[in-house]
């Protein structure tokens, strides 16, 4: 999850332990996407970033908000997500998780 003053950490819940440390833009929220193979992570700077555990590097930058992006969850069905910001705009977003060849 986003912490203050350093990179977003992944942390196995049955160890306590991190698995991973991933560079991004300063995290405010996350949310997994279905099949948990990647993070959504709301910034402070507007954008929202997808986020690969495996390789735990960003695999798409998305500006979502003219301000920081402080909510983020994933719709009931999973091929969607609503985010909120600090522009006061709640916004919807489709998506779909696709695998390239190789993967």
């Amino acid at each position: 999850a986003p912490r203050a003053g350093g990179p977003p950490r992944l942390w196995n819940l049955a160890s306590g332990q991190c698995f991973r440390t991933v560079s991004t833009s300063y995290g405010v929220c996350v949310a997994f996407a279905p099949g948990d193979k990647y993070v959504l992570v709301g910034c402070k700077s507007g954008e929202l970033q997808v986020v690969d555990i495996a390789r735990a590097e960003v695999v798409e930058n998305q500006q979502a908000h003219t301000g920081a992006v402080w909510a983020l969850a994933m719709l009931p069905e999973g091929k969607g997500l609503v985010t909120a910001g600090a522009d006061k705009e709640v916004k919807f977003w489709d998506f779909e998780v696709v695998e390239e060849e190789g993967e």
